[in-house]
């Protein structure tokens, strides 16, 4: 059975994908506050060597289901496919081998960027598409003039107001 972890990162989610049935694991490189799925690469070692590797030293990494692990996935695809961003053939092979639209995505495309499941109304979600959209056009997306920003849930909201 596979394994999953997630980072606990604000800004990028790395997921991890330890394969059962293979020495690799796979890694997914996730903007689930803007543009989705992002990148994805394999590797057969330790997960701190691949922090080391990285520069993460200090990223935490926490051991992940199933279930939350194919919806972080769909979750990010979704983003990225309302945002007409092209998902290349073999990353769908390998979204499909892991059962990532073995089911219909149902949920919000964005979610709190502070508790990570609180609902954002429909206007922080329309302005979050809208900056997506205008950074890619511009090619701003992983530069230092990427539009930065941070939008909260009600419940968020109402614990800073506190």
């Amino acid at each position: 059975m596979n394994r999953y972890y997630k980072s606990e990162e604000l800004g990028f989610l790395l997921l991890i994908i330890e394969l059962h049935k293979e020495q690799n694991k796979l890694l997914f490189l996730l903007d689930p506050w803007k543009t989705g799925l992002k990148d994805y690469d394999y590797f057969d070692y330790p997960i701190n060597e691949l922090k080391g590797k990285l520069g993460l030293d200090k990223l935490v990494i926490t051991e992940i289901d199933n279930n939350q692990a194919i919806h972080i996935l769909r979750q990010n695809y979704a983003i990225s496919i309302n945002l007409d961003i092209t998902i290349d053939k073999s990353l769908k092979n390998i979204l499909t081998k892991l059962k990532v639209f073995d089911y219909e995505y149902t949920g919000e495309l964005y979610t709190c960027f502070n508790c990570e499941e609180g609902q954002l109304n429909d206007n922080q979600i329309k302005e979050i598409v809208k900056i997506a959209k205008e950074d890619l056009q511009n090619n701003l997306i992983n530069t230092d003039k990427e539009t930065q920003y941070y939008f909260i849930c009600s419940k968020c909201e109402s614990e800073v107001q506190k």
